[in-house]
């Protein structure tokens, strides 16, 4: 796996103006709470539902951008969307869904090459 230096500035700086953006803090509440980590070898986005009763959700990737889609009721489809610093064309990105959580896991480096530069994720 190739790691990319510049990658992990550029999401460093994303990861700072994320957290410190007041929109974040708005759209937790809104839609559902966002927490984003790194680790040596993947970026972890983590979406929870803590008290929304979501019953399907999808993951859809655009070039850098990354949404998701809850469907949940009574507040019908939830979405959030990022953009992130570098693309994620070329990334292998895997899903996890837990009780009431979305894990995102998203490689760092380029491994997968030609992959569509849009998709749609399967969420287990």
């Amino acid at each position: 796996m190739i790691m990319d230096k510049e990658d992990q500035i550029l999401f460093e700086q994303w990861l700072r103006n994320f957290f410190a953006d007041p929109n974040t803090s708005f759209l937790d509440f809104q839609t559902f709470r966002l927490d984003a980590f790194e680790y040596p070898t993947h970026y972890l986005l983590e979406a929870l539902f803590e008290s929304k009763p979501i019953k399907t959700i999808t993951v859809s990737i655009d070039k850098n951008n990354l949404t998701i889609f809850a469907a949940g009721i009574p507040d019908g489809l939830l979405k959030r969307s990022f953009t992130f610093p570098f693309s994620l064309e070329d990334r292998t990105i895997s899903t996890e869904l837990s009780t009431d959580a979305l894990l995102v896991k998203i490689s760092k480096g380029t491994i997968k090459k030609g992959t569509p530069s849009t998709r749609i994720l399967d969420v287990p």
